[in-house]
């Protein structure tokens, strides 16, 4: 529940890849402090961790793609004090019209030993925003530019840990023994790097302009006529790429044959080919063609040095992992909770119930409990679950026989990633009736 101070009415036109920083929103360390150790979960490629907002805990999303701090939303039990509120209107990913949302300025924010005393949030009120239903866990907002713009930031993908180095205190230079330097530039408040791509076989496009984008999960998005990337492989489908502000996200998934950032080289990394209309509310900087996201940054150990526009790497044992993609067409989120009944091992202990029938007691053990229930959020057009019957709405109750309620959103998600062509088989809730639907993976792009 959000508490307001001084609620005007003004009505804000705004953009988010295009708002003016405030100076006011700076982290500085409490306490004379030189460094800061931040814990983070690396979910769905994503890094999450936990901000203070005005003495509240709240998980934040970590995010190099987004200049100002935004709110996106709060569990029914949390209350959060906001003051000198306005409102505002929002524009960003998918094609729809502007949300609405609120400004407001003079927030605490704290995390780990840094704090910002005079913050500026944007609140997201009404957005089509799916973070926490589709990544299975609470996220309240984004963190964004202020967190980077005065320090060393150094992510530890492996370790899920970010060290926060006060730049006056600590020279980069033993840092960055074993790194490599890469340029950025920042524009717009946004780090970009030169990259050379080869989309299709003997094409090869040098000085792509790419977003470091720690809040993208995917590997790579491309830009259709940008910088001379006209074609899509001819092994693609159309897919659900995510969830902006404004709406959904659709667009193409395909393979490209390379792409190399310095001296590491990535081969035949997935690739998403945003539809245009999704992208009609970016505000690109000149030259930009596309995005490098999560799914190639987990694979290396991460030093961001915003001041001086540098970005080292250092691979690290992901770097060669296999890219792997939804092979169903099945897009799930949390919905609520449902109760399932319990294998053994989970059972509570000493729950029984004895009950009497005539001259006989039987002990009856409880084996149901509440956990979380997955439904089909969204569903590829021609992809294989679509094609056996399965429908938005549908819960899933089992897949391969396996209860999911004894799984994490990203548990279940996983069957569908397999690198075989393996055999679902999926037993699901439609507005109370049981089903059952099978169908098999296709490795469209291999």
């Amino acid at each position: 529940m959000l508490h307001f101070c001084r609620n005007s009415t003004l009505l804000v036109a705004f953009f988010l890849f295009s708002v003016n920083g405030s100076a006011q929103s700076d982290f500085t360390f409490k306490d004379n402090s030189k460094k800061t150790s931040i814990p983070f979960k690396l979910v769905n490629n994503l890094i999450i961790i936990e901000v203070k907002v005005n003495g509240v805990l709240l998980n934040f999303l970590l995010d190099t793609g987004v200049e100002e701090t935004l709110l996106v939303g709060l569990e029914s039990n949390q209350e959060l004090y906001l003051k000198d509120v306005e409102t505002v209107k929002l524009k960003g990913l998918g094609a729809e019209e502007p949300i609405d949302g609120l400004k407001a300025q003079g927030n605490i924010l704290e995390v780990g030993k840094l704090w910002s005393s005079d913050h500026l949030l944007y609140v997201i009120l009404q957005a089509d925003l799916r973070f926490s239903a589709s990544l299975g866990i609470p996220v309240n907002g984004i963190l964004g530019y202020n967190f980077f713009k005065n320090h060393i930031v150094e992510i530890n993908y492996q370790r899920r840990k970010i060290t926060v180095y006060h730049s006056e205190h600590r020279s980069i230079t033993n840092l960055v023994k074993k790194f490599t330097k890469v340029p950025i530039l920042i524009e717009r408040s946004k780090p970009y790097v030169f990259t050379q791509a080869r989309v299709v076989q003997n094409r090869v496009c040098d000085s792509v302009k790419l977003l470091v984008d720690t809040g993208n999960s995917s590997a790579l998005w491309l830009f259709q006529g940008t910088n001379d990337i006209n074609e899509i492989p001819e092994k693609r489908f159309e897919d659900i790429l995510g969830y902006g502000f404004s709406g959904v996200v659709k667009g193409k998934r395909s393979k490209i044959e390379l792409l190399k950032i310095n001296n590491f080289e990535f081969k035949k990394p997935v690739t998403a080919f945003p539809d245009k209309e999704s992208l009609v509310n970016v505000k690109m900087v000149t030259n930009r063609s596309g995005s490098i996201g999560g799914d190639i940054l987990k694979r290396f150990n991460i030093i961001f040095d915003y001041q001086n526009a540098a970005m080292y790497l250092k691979a690290n044992s992901k770097f060669s992992d296999p890219f792997e993609y939804n092979k169903s067409g099945i897009y799930l989120q949390q919905a609520g909770v449902r109760l399932y009944k319990l294998p053994n091992k989970e059972k509570p202990s000493g729950a029984a119930l004895t009950v009497t029938f005539g001259e006989k007691n039987v002990e009856v053990n409880f084996q149901y409990a509440f956990k979380p229930a997955y439904e089909v959020a969204a569903l590829s057009p021609d992809a294989p679950a679509a094609k056996a019957g399965i429908q938005i709405g549908d819960v899933i109750i089992s897949i391969n026989e396996q209860t999911v309620g004894t799984m994490s959103l990203l548990q279940v998600a996983n069957f569908f990633k397999s690198e075989k062509e393996e055999m679902i088989v999926l037993e699901v809730d439609r507005s109370g009736e049981l089903k059952k639907f099978r169908f098999q993976l296709k490795n469209i792009l291999d």
